[in-house]
């Protein structure tokens, strides 16, 4: 019982994930009442969503800095209660403007979410159990995804919009209230050799296995974020000619995939002992998957879910790359070195995106998917750059 605690203690952490990912996609399901009730036009709209993420890229940096100089049990809790208030301030929205504010500081909490449960991993699980945490993780936010689609419809078709996200900020008042009993309040003594006038921030930033494999992961992401965030449903409609139910079919195995190939790459790059091995051959599997995807003629739906789904699986080998910063890093600073790469991951998509979309504008679909093997590259010359860490950290701390 005392091996399994840790896991359930982490997994109701992991919470405040799930809800920072359920509210970062849930705009998928209020486009369309929200366009209703506020008079809004679909381009405003995705400004709307897209303030999301401009403010959780710029805000990754502070946010690292701030887990490292707070405890973590405070961060997490006192972030999910501001979580569940932005989702109380939506829901009494009369404005745009209002809305856009909630927007905002939603995007500032998601900068913080991932990075400081991830922290907290470290203080319970040792190194060799730092890529099956991650993946957990990434699970638990793709539970959060899934159920802000269909399940989040249905309570807005049942209740209306605004009653819907009462009952989300009553679920998560219910998360608040485990993360209470169940989150440790953890003392950290440390041996390191950082002293105390060196900034944490700067020796994050001057190491460069975190903004190397903050590129690894940002890319190696791009067919998630790029084909099943935007563009995946007109990718597949104008080349495979397949309707658009089918299309969003095909693009859902995607995060299918993620969900059940993130705590799988973990547990085998655990088992392993090693990282760099598994994040290349997870690139070069991508790259044939899409080599299938783009130029085999005449794919049934049937192939097109498969092999979506294998590319939600394999591409799930970018939650190695988290341990791999935690590992090179002392655990005094694990936050500012996830925060200089979390900068870089949260930035991928927002130059890749809108230039998959001036591709696809000034070329057609066949340029645009270019892109994304062009990625994948990159991503392969960042891993053949980085030191192995064989799951050791680069510093023990002691949690008391």
């Amino acid at each position: 019982m005392n091996a399994i605690k840790p896991w359930i203690k982490y997994t109701i952490a992991g919470l405040f994930f799930f809800y920072q990912f359920l509210q970062m996609t849930m705009f998928n399901s209020l486009a369309e009442p929200l366009m209703a009730d506020f008079n809004m036009t679909p381009s405003e709209v995705g400004l709307l969503g897209a303030v999301f993420f401009v403010t959780a890229t710029f805000l990754s940096i502070p946010a690292g800095w701030m887990i490292d100089k707070f405890p973590i049990r405070r961060v997490i809790l006192v972030g999910m209660a501001l979580s569940i208030i932005n989702v109380w301030l939506m829901q009494e929205s009369q404005t745009i403007m209002s809305l856009t504010m909630a927007r905002i500081s939603q995007g500032a909490l998601q900068a913080c979410c991932f990075i400081s449960v991830l922290k907290l991993a470290t203080y319970y699980f040792p190194a060799r159990h730092m890529a099956l945490a991650s993946g957990l993780l990434v699970t638990l936010g793709m539970l959060g995804g899934i159920f802000a689609q269909e399940q989040f419809a249905l309570l807005i078709q049942a209740f209306g919009w605004r009653e819907a996200l009462w009952y989300t900020a009553g679920a998560g008042c219910v998360i608040l209230l485990l993360q209470l009993l169940a989150i440790d309040d953890i003392k950290v003594t440390t041996n390191s050799s950082t002293t105390a006038n060196t900034s944490y921030l700067w020796a994050a930033i001057k190491n460069r296995q975190n903004w190397l494999t903050g590129l690894y992961i940002s890319m190696i992401n791009l067919p998630l974020m790029v084909l099943g965030g935007l563009w995946g449903n007109q990718y597949l409609m104008i080349t495979r000619y397949v309707d658009e139910i089918t299309a969003a079919s095909i693009c859902s195995m995607l995060f299918v995939g993620t969900l059940f190939g993130s705590p799988l790459m973990g547990y085998l790059s655990d088992k392993m002992g090693r990282r760099c091995i598994l994040m290349n051959l997870a690139i070069i599997g991508t790259l044939g998957l899409f080599a299938l995807v783009v130029f085999l003629p005449l794919l049934s739906s049937l192939q097109l879910h498969l092999l979506f789904l294998l590319i939600g699986i394999i591409t799930s080998a970018q939650i190695i790359g988290y341990p791999l910063i935690t590992e090179s890093n002392p655990q005094i600073y694990v936050g500012s070195a996830l925060a200089v790469a979390s900068t870089i991951i949260m930035g991928g998509p927002l130059v890749f995106q809108p230039a998959f979309g001036w591709l696809v504008e000034e070329y057609n679909f066949g340029m645009a998917i270019l892109l994304l093997p062009s990625a994948l590259i990159i991503s392969f010359l960042c891993v053949v750059l980085l030191k192995e860490t064989y799951c050791k950290s680069a510093e023990r701390t002691v949690a008391n």
